[in-house]
């Protein structure tokens, strides 16, 4: 009896400084965290108050695309011009002296919920001025196109501005048709279901411990296991955004132009641990052996120690990229468009 007593007492003491020991280095966990991470967010994730409430709501392409347009869309104002896009008016005939650019794309290219100064478009074409180059960005983006329909948008609405580089702005979703395979699960609905905790140990690990699960697992049911089992394993999809890109080289090449494929990011799990880096790869691939110069964009936005993915959303409900976060894609496509050779008329900014 005595020797069990001793025996008990001996693994209730190193049960008790196996216990010490986690709260020490949990507690210490927390306060490393708390050096390094910021609060849960710097941008307000509550949905977004009726703003403008004298200007209509609009909804659908035809609300999107009428000339001299103004209402509010996606939380924010949203306006046209008499040619119906968005940003300022322009001629098609293109001015002596200056580069056009013609950005396609869906609701991120649109700038989907922010004001157009705001948008990647808008700031790429102050980068270029800023720098002392004359450049315009016709923005011809809208939301809830497919590849399909964003590069027939891009020739039909785009192309009669006489573009010196035509870019598609892709996002991950583009690749939606009929051959398209839908698998993600509910349960995988919230990629980053831990941004919200209140312990910044957990902010910081949590997101991180589930990205490298979906990273290296790829469970069934995920958003990730269904861009592999479309962008790595359906030939009929890849096929179908390989010949999209053609269409659109072919186009912007008619032209005399140069086509840029701008791969923009999933905005979830922003970390080293990023999930989706190998569909960015596919569709870079792609894009280049289309004839196409690809830029991601994902590098600018996992390179930092803390994903703070909701900085960039418009909202809790929208994770669409806010100001800050066009503000980021500007500099990568600007950056990108570097590599562009001289024809192309996008030389590098003093």
């Amino acid at each position: 009896m005595a020797k069990f007593r001793e025996t008990f007492s001996t693994i209730a003491i190193a049960v008790g400084l196996v216990l010490a020991v986690g709260i020490f280095l949990l507690a210490v966990g927390e306060w490393m965290a708390r050096r390094v991470a910021t609060p849960a967010s710097t941008t307000s994730l509550e949905s977004p108050q009726e703003r403008y409430p004298e200007l209509p709501r609009l909804r659908g392409l035809h609300d999107l695309t009428q000339p001299n347009q103004r209402g509010v869309f996606a939380g924010n104002l949203f306006e046209t011009n008499r040619s119906g896009l968005r940003g300022p008016f322009r001629r098609k005939a293109k001015p002596n002296g200056v580069t056009r650019v013609v950005l396609a794309g869906d609701s991120f290219a649109m700038a989907s919920g922010v004001l157009y100064e705001n948008a990647y478009a808008a700031r790429l074409e102050a980068l270029y001025r800023e720098g002392g180059h004359r450049v315009q960005v016709i923005n011809v983006g809208l939301a809830g196109l497919n590849a399909d329909a964003i590069v027939t948008r891009f020739i039909d609405a785009g192309l009669p501005y006489e573009p010196d580089v035509g870019i598609y702005g892709f996002t991950l979703d583009d690749i939606l048709g009929d051959d398209y395979i839908h698998s993600a699960d509910a349960r995988f609905t919230n990629a980053n279901p831990m941004a919200g905790s209140r312990s910044h140990l957990v902010r910081l690990l949590g997101p991180r411990i589930w990205s490298l699960y979906e990273l290296l697992a790829s469970p069934v049911g995920s958003y990730s296991h269904e861009l592999d089992e479309n962008l790595l394993d359906n030939l009929r999809v890849t096929d179908a955004l390989a010949a999209d890109f053609v269409r659109l080289r072919e186009a912007i090449e008619s032209r005399g132009g140069c086509g840029v494929v701008f791969i923009h990011p999933h905005l979830w799990a922003l970390h080293g641990l990023h999930p989706h880096v190998r569909h960015y790869q596919a569709v870079q691939e792609i894009a280049e052996a289309s004839g196409l110069t690809a830029i991601p964009s994902h590098p600018y936005f996992t390179s930092g120690l803390v994903g703070r993915a909701p900085d960039y959303w418009i909202d809790r409900s929208d994770p669409h990229p806010n100001a800050a976060g066009h503000a980021i894609l500007a500099r990568a496509l600007f950056d990108g468009l570097q590599q562009l050779p001289a024809r192309c008329g996008l030389e590098a900014s003093s």
